[in-house]
C-alpha cells in the first residue's frame, strides 16, 4: 500500500523571524513563529521541536483531507487486512525478545485456523471497519458444529486477535 501523502511544512529563517511555510487550500502560506533573537536556534529542526504544538495545529487543517494510514487500512476487507497487515504484525512479534514475543508455532497455528475456518467465508469480504459483533457471531455460528469445542475457541481467539491489532492501530474504533 502506498504511503499516504501529507505535508510537514518547512521552517525558514527570514530576516529576523522564524517562519513556518506550508500550503493551505493550494496556496502557499506562512506564519511567523517567533523572532530569531528570542529563539536563537542553530537549525530549523530545533525550531520545529520547540513549536511542535502550534505547527501540529496548523498542519491538522492543511492535512484534513489527506487520508492517514489507519484510514486507508480501514478500507481493506478483513481478508486483505489479515494478509497485508496482521501476518506482518505476527512476524514482527516473532522477532521480539520481550513479553510480546510470539512463537513460530503460534503463528503456524493461526495460519491453519485462518486457512481452514476464516479464508473464503463471507466475513472476509467485508470492510474491516464495518464489521459488527453480530457479523462476528454469525461467522462463529457458521462454523460446523461437528468441530470440537477447542477448535471453536481457537477460531474465535484468532479473530479476536486480529481485531485487537486493528483496534490498537486505530483502523477500527471500539464501541
Amino acid at each position: 500500500m502506498a504511503r499516504p501523502r501529507g505535508q510537514r511544512g518547512q521552517i525558514k529563517q527570514h530576516g529576523s523571524n522564524w517562519l513556518f511555510v506550508y500550503y493551505l487550500n493550494g496556496k502557499r502560506t506562512h506564519v511567523v513563529l517567533a523572532p530569531v533573537n528570542v529563539y536563537p536556534f542553530r537549525n530549523p529542526e530545533q525550531v520545529r521541536e520547540k513549536f511542535s504544538p502550534q505547527i501540529s495545529d496548523l498542519l491538522r487543517t492543511a492535512n484534513a483531507e489527506v487520508p492517514n494510514a489507519a484510514m486507508l487500512d480501514g478500507l481493506l476487507t478483513l481478508g486483505q487486512y489479515i494478509e497485508r497487515v496482521y501476518w506482518k504484525h505476527c512476524e514482527m512479534r516473532q522477532q521480539l525478545e520481550s513479553a510480546n514475543h510470539m512463537e513460530p508455532s503460534t503463528i503456524h497455528g493461526y495460519r491453519k485456523v485462518y486457512q481452514k475456518h476464516v479464508e473464503g467465508k463471507p466475513i472476509t469480504a467485508m470492510q474491516i471497519n464495518r464489521i459488527t459483533a453480530k457479523d462476528g457471531q454469525d461467522w462463529l455460528n457458521s462454523l460446523p458444529q461437528s468441530l470440537s469445542h477447542k477448535t471453536h475457541l481457537r477460531a474465535r481467539a484468532f479473530l479476536s486477535g486480529v481485531f485487537t491489532v486493528a483496534l490498537q492501530s486505530n483502523v477500527i474504533t471500539g464501541v
